[in-house]
């Protein structure tokens, strides 16, 4: 979408069907710790992009940095790591 290949539909459309995909993955696993993983990622992904005021975390550096590293350093290995 930043070199503009991508219209905002196709972003969402493809966001969209990630989503879904990842949660019928979660649901048929039947694990828990799965589908929590899946939703914090979820919630914190859209705390990171959506475009309304104060929530758009990545225009503040340290607020990028800790929902990064929240989701990516914290949140998936936990959940991995619980769910198998």
């Amino acid at each position: 979408m930043a070199s503009g290949e991508f219209s905002s539909n196709t972003g969402l459309l493809l966001v969209s069907a990630s989503t879904a995909v990842a949660f019928t993955w979660g649901a048929l696993s039947e694990s828990t710790a799965l589908i929590s993983t899946l939703l914090v990622s979820l919630v914190l992904g859209i705390l990171y992009s959506v475009d309304l005021k104060m929530l758009r975390w990545k225009r503040f550096p340290l607020l990028a940095a800790g929902c990064i590293l929240l989701v990516r350093a914290l949140t998936v290995h936990v959940g991995f790591f619980f769910a198998c």
